[in-house]
């Protein structure tokens, strides 16, 4: 499965970096000729790449019909679905269906109504700017929403456990609710900065440490209780579908979701094909929603997962705690090439956050929310809760602030062409080989030194002039 995972991201990259793409052919060539792989897998490899191919070309006509549509009929009187519904001071905001971003100012001082996930008949303007699409909703018939979707309960459930959160009296709701269901729209744009700044927003995404808690959680429960492993493993599927339904489906969600659903469904002698299931999502998850692909969440956590699992040779034999260092490292290591595509700058300060954070997210912070959001049902106003919840934080800002302190010493990259981005690419393979094969000391002082050459050979040696017209 993996060589066709390979064959169906050359169709993907084919359309906007067919540099790399050709690259990978040849990669996949020489495997072909090393392997000696049968004329069936070589056939599901070739559908594979032109299946993708077709796939995403599809997808991004569709994409542009679309923006060229609302450019031309900028105004809308239809339904919409609320994927949220945030407040602010004076208006809200959030994500509608088809994931564009809208703004409806509030004209009653006393305007408390929860739209999420209802549909209802809106009136409004799109505005573009830049890339992106906002809908500026300037009437919203509330008569006509209406709630018509089967996860209903859930999200009767999600939107009262939301206000209970509320009302707790814990210092840090929204933070509390961003760990849980991913959604950091809550959160103040201050504080997510200050978390990017030190590159550990990554942190709350969902990830396979949010899923790996709640399935441990679950099993230590009911295999207490003697209850059958078939009906433990029934339990916690039910348990992850639900709780991807509270993510909103999120990429990253539906990766650890997927892969640790399918892992308890296969026999313990597939569990080691790690690589194959991981190869077997993401083909499937574009299939899907080709949407995906553009999603940097879906990017880092697919880029991440797949080093760590080419590691597993070196990591496997690891002591816990130096594991997770290692598995920090190897998150910098697979997240620098979309890093440097997307934001222009390695965050080397993340290097030394994440040997921190990691292990205080996946041992203490987060196990420490699902707890608090299990316990929060029967005990509303716990005060110890609430202080051993706020200390946490206190704790979590005070690091925080530390490593802001190395904020000003900014690791910038150039704008890179498709060639120095596969060569980029080449470099933190052959990083990933030093690791497993040489050791982490090797690996990391030789990944520093030639990061600190190739900055400096792709940089511009001519001096730029911006004028702004104002």
């Amino acid at each position: 499965m993996f060589y066709i995972a390979l064959a169906f991201l050359v169709g993907v990259l084919w359309i906007k970096f067919k540099v790399i793409s050709i690259s990978l052919i040849l990669t996949l060539l020489l495997l072909i000729m090393i392997k000696r792989l049968n004329i069936i897998i070589l056939l599901l490899m070739f559908i594979s790449a032109i299946s993708s191919f077709f796939l995403i070309s599809s997808y991004n006509q569709t994409e542009i019909k679309n923006i060229n549509s609302l450019y031309n009929e900028p105004f809308i009187d239809d339904f919409v679905t609320f994927k949220s519904f945030t407040p602010k001071s004076t208006y809200y905001t959030g994500i509608l269906n088809y994931d564009y971003r809208y703004f409806y100012k509030i004209l009653k001082s006393n305007f408390k109504q929860d739209l999420t996930h209802k549909s209802c008949r809106v009136k409004g303007e799109f505005k573009f700017e830049k890339e992106l699409s906002l809908l500026n909703i300037s009437t919203v018939q509330f008569k006509s929403c209406q709630e018509n979707n089967i996860f209903t309960p859930i999200y009767h459930h999600q939107n009262y456990i939301t206000k209970i959160i509320h009302k707790s009296g814990v210092t840090h709701p929204e933070r509390i609710l961003a760990l849980i269901t991913g959604d950091t729209s809550l959160i103040d744009e201050y504080y997510k900065s200050n978390i990017k700044d030190i590159g550990i927003y990554h942190l709350l995404a969902i990830s396979g440490t949010h899923v790996g808690t709640i399935i441990v959680l679950v099993y230590q429960l009911l295999v207490r209780l003697n209850i059958p492993l078939v009906l433990i493993k029934g339990v916690t599927i039910l348990l992850l579908l639900i709780y991807a339904v509270y993510t909103g489906f999120v990429p990253s969600a539906m990766r650890a979701i997927s892969i640790a659903i399918i892992i308890l469904m296969l026999p313990i002698h597939f569990r080691k094909s790690s690589i194959h299931v991981l190869s077997f999502i993401f083909v499937l998850m574009i299939l899907l929603n080709p949407q995906f692909i553009n999603h940097i969440g879906f990017q880092f956590s697919f880029l991440i997962s797949l080093f760590i699992i080419l590691a597993k040779p070196y990591i496997s034999a690891l002591k816990p705690l130096k594991c997770l260092f290692i598995i920090s490292f190897l998150a910098q290591l697979g997240s620098i090439v979309i890093n440097t595509y997307h934001f222009n700058q390695f965050q080397w300060i993340g290097l030394l956050s994440n040997f921190i954070f990691v292990p205080f997210y996946s041992f203490i912070l987060f196990p420490s929310v699902i707890i608090y959001f299990i316990l929060i049902h029967f005990f509303q106003h716990s005060f110890l809760l609430n202080t051993y919840i706020n200390m946490l934080f206190k704790i979590h800002d005070w690091l925080v602030q530390l490593f802001l302190n190395l904020n000003h010493l900014k690791w910038y990259i150039p704008k890179l062409n498709q060639y120095s981005l596969l060569i980029l690419i080449i470099l933190t393979l052959i990083f990933l080989y030093i690791l497993v094969y040489r050791g982490f000391v090797t690996s990391v002082l030789s990944f520093l030194i030639v990061l600190i050459i190739f900055t400096h050979l792709i940089r511009p040696h001519y001096a730029e002039l911006t004028l702004f017209d104002v």
